[in-house]
């Protein structure tokens, strides 16, 4: 290119430069949440650019040149290699943040970028919404646990802390009281030495990582991800505030402080992955694609890890993403009167609906603070995200696809019979998916999917009482030796 074709080039983008919107005005913005149907912003002057090959200081400087405007450079910090496999490059090391004057017409721009020898793609680094609707001011205060029969999934178990859900959005309040033994911590990690202790390519993640301001703060000042938390795993029959879907392990990775982007997104979703999580929500929607977090998306399918999304608060049928995405579980909102509120998404795409509306839930406003106004189908989505931690405490073994499965044909049906538009296959329902997560285990008497002493004993006790349902292993009706050796045999093999 020509230095001439360059300033042309340059006077065009700078001709379609977009409003420039500061972090308060996007705040703001966000919480308004006017959102029109497809509409969405990026980040200006931001450009993710995924190079064929990692990219090298010159592959870089060729794309400087080619554009006719200077670039700096900003890398994703990542796990240091594809998770499991050391000699397989992170996905994240493909791409760059490229930032230019932010009155470069970054859309235009990345067109360009994206054509050029040795790139990819080149996109938009895109804003997506935390998809809430605030409303500001304890069990028998939750209308939503009993609406999809959590009490009969809590009567299965009340979850494992084994089983890590991680919280793509705002930070928490870590010190909650209804939190605090759900918060996730990196045991690898030494706090505030400075070192990378545990090799995962981030230094001092004892809670996880910001992934806006790129440090380990994970402090909630926007409320959002406090809440959500809160609806997955507050603390069940612990004698304080409210329930959350399980007693599982909660991951807070942020994506959004006063600001966010795909970029942010995707790398809290890698991050989650590669430190262990089996299950991702994400309380937010944006309409025109994300696409690299689209290739987390599918980072996450590959290594076995259930995406969950909020279908948007565009009160319309178009997709948001990343709930768009086909590998992403897409949650709808239903309320108390098992009505579709006016803001939430709908569509073809829909897998379940969950409870939103004056949902209670932990609160941002301190250690003991409870909010009861939480909607929009951010409180939608993490009541899903909850009961695949469930199934998942419930039953570990079960796969992403198989836990997808569970949920969407167990889901009770509501609005229209059959599949319909709104609530895709129906309501979750806490209580049957914890059912069908119970392992087929004739030795597993306590259903805890676990084969242990207490099996055994209670085998000893249902055999020396005489009670058939328990002990009669060969089906012949009655308890005898057979009964007794075969169930030695199923112990002995852990079935």
């Amino acid at each position: 290119m020509t230095k001439a074709t360059a300033t042309c080039l340059l006077a065009t983008l700078a001709g379609l430069a977009p409003v420039a919107l500061t972090p308060a005005a996007l705040a703001d913005e966000v919480v308004a949440i006017v959102q029109q149907d497809n509409a969405f912003r990026w980040v200006p002057g931001e450009m993710i650019v995924k190079f064929a090959d990692q990219p090298t200081d010159q592959a870089m400087r060729a794309i400087e040149t080619e554009l006719g405007t200077p670039i700096t450079w900003r890398s994703l910090q990542h796990a240091p290699h594809y998770k499991g496999d050391p000699t397989r490059p992170h996905p994240l090391s493909f791409y760059r943040i490229a930032e230019v004057d932010p009155a470069i017409d970054v859309q235009a721009g990345a067109a360009f970028v994206g054509q050029l020898a040795g790139v990819a793609w080149s996109s938009t680094n895109n804003i997506p919404e935390p998809t809430l609707i605030p409303n500001d001011p304890m069990y028998n205060q939750q209308w939503a646990p009993d609406r999809i029969h959590a009490p009969d999934g809590w009567d299965v178990s009340l979850g494992s802390h084994d089983v890590i859900v991680s919280s793509i959005d705002t930070g928490t309040v870590l010190n909650h009281e209804d939190l605090i033994s759900a918060n996730w911590v990196n045991t690898g990690e030494i706090p505030a030495n400075n070192i990378d202790d545990d090799g995962n390519g981030f230094i001092d993640d004892v809670n996880g990582w910001d992934f806006v301001r790129n440090n380990n703060q994970v402090n909630d000042v926007f409320g959002h991800g406090t809440q959500v938390a809160g609806i997955m795993s507050a603390a069940i029959n612990n004698g304080v505030g409210v329930a959350g879907m399980s007693n599982t392990t909660v991951m807070h990775v942020k994506w959004w402080h006063t600001s966010g982007s795909d970029a942010s997104v995707a790398g809290s979703a890698f991050y989650s992955v590669d430190n262990g999580a089996r299950v991702l929500n994400m309380s937010l929607s944006g309409g025109g694609g994300l696409p690299l977090t689209e290739e987390a998306m599918d980072y996450a399918e590959a290594n076995n890890v259930l995406s969950v999304a909020a279908a948007g608060n565009h009160g319309g049928q178009s997709r948001q993403f990343p709930s768009g995405y086909d590998n992403v579980m897409a949650i709808s909102g239903i309320n108390i009167n098992n009505l579709k509120p006016g803001f939430s998404g709908w569509g073809d795409h829909i897998d379940v609906a969950g409870p939103t509306e004056g949902i209670l839930s932990t609160g941002p406003g301190g250690p003991t603070n409870y909010d009861p106004g939480f909607s929009g189908t951010s409180a939608a989505s993490p009541h899903v995200a909850g009961v695949a931690g469930q199934i998942l405490s419930i039953n570990p073994d079960l796969t992403a696809v198989e836990v997808r499965a569970i949920i969407n044909d167990t889901a009770e049906d509501v609005g229209d019979p059959g599949f319909d538009l709104f609530f895709g296959n129906g309501r979750v329902h806490h209580g049957a998916a914890s059912a069908a997560a119970v392992s087929d285990c004739p030795a597993d008497l306590d259903g805890d999917n676990d084969v242990d002493s207490n099996d055994f004993f209670a085998y000893l006790d249902a055999f020396a009482n005489g009670d058939i349902d328990v002990c009669d292993i060969d089906g012949c009706q009655d308890c005898d030796a057979d009964d007794f050796f075969a169930y030695l045999d199923l112990f002995a093999a852990g079935c």
